[in-house]
């Protein structure tokens, strides 16, 4: 088996998604993350059984990541990354900290106390989880922490805007990225703090920074892993 299928995580369990919305969840973070190696030629089949999943939800979500410029597939050979210069990365953090800063102003402003005390239950339950080792429960209360506050914000098309950025974010951040969660939780108390005060400037910049932590954590898990030093700064050309 290709070196860069060894070792992949199995597929988490997630009971409310399809097992192909999973497997393109899953592995558009092991793309972002580096864990599967640019410009290197992988076989559906051997993604399929690095993932312990069956071929038909790995070649959906893989033409789909085609569609969003993350892989390239040619029938002869297989299915090979396309890789992500530090701009690439850059650009996508500089656009969701702009939304979620936006969105969290909005909500410091019609947050309700049922709501921060869903907030504050939802950060103990990630704090508790941090404790005991529970990557994959860090991260879903996470994402679901991010949903309850976004929703604040009352406007779907910023919402719909977000969704497309996170495309370029790591969703299974707690698990893929070292150092996250460790810094992540007194951001979370701090962004709890700046919404329960009703200031829209201090939970726009405490959401920012968050944000921004995150993408200088993701490029230093990416140059330590000697990402860029394995001549993965240009785009494939076209297989012959």
């Amino acid at each position: 088996m290709n070196a860069a299928i060894r070792g992949l995580e199995s597929l988490p369990p997630d009971g409310a998604s399809s097992l192909s919305a999973r497997t393109l969840t899953h592995l558009r973070d092991l793309i972002i993350a580096g864990r599967l190696s640019p410009m290197t030629w992988l076989r559906m089949a051997d993604i399929a059984g690095g993932l312990g999943t069956s071929i038909t939800p790995v070649r959906s979500a893989l033409l789909a990541l085609e569609r969003e410029g993350l892989v390239e597939i040619a029938k002869a050979r297989g299915v090979r990354v396309i890789p992500m210069t530090r701009a690439d990365i850059r650009d996508a953090y500089l656009v969701h900290e702009f939304l979620c800063g936006e969105m969290a102003a909005r909500a410091a402003l019609t947050i309700d106390e049922p709501l921060l005390q869903a907030c504050e239950t939802l950060q103990r339950r990630m704090e508790h989880a941090l404790t005991h080792r529970s990557g994959e429960t860090i991260d879903a209360l996470n994402w679901e922490f991010h949903r309850l506050i976004n929703g604040c914000a009352h406007s779907p098309r910023l919402a719909r805007m977000l969704r497309l950025v996170t495309r370029s974010v790591p969703h299974a951040f707690h698990r893929l990225v070292p150092g996250w969660s460790r810094k992540a939780m007194p951001q979370h108390r701090a962004l709890i703090r700046a919404l329960a005060s009703g200031s829209a400037e201090t939970a726009r910049t405490t959401a920012q920074q968050h944000v921004r932590v995150g993408c200088e954590l993701l490029l230093a898990r990416l140059e330590r892993s000697g990402y860029w030093k394995k001549g993965h700064h240009s785009p494939p050309s076209s297989p012959s």
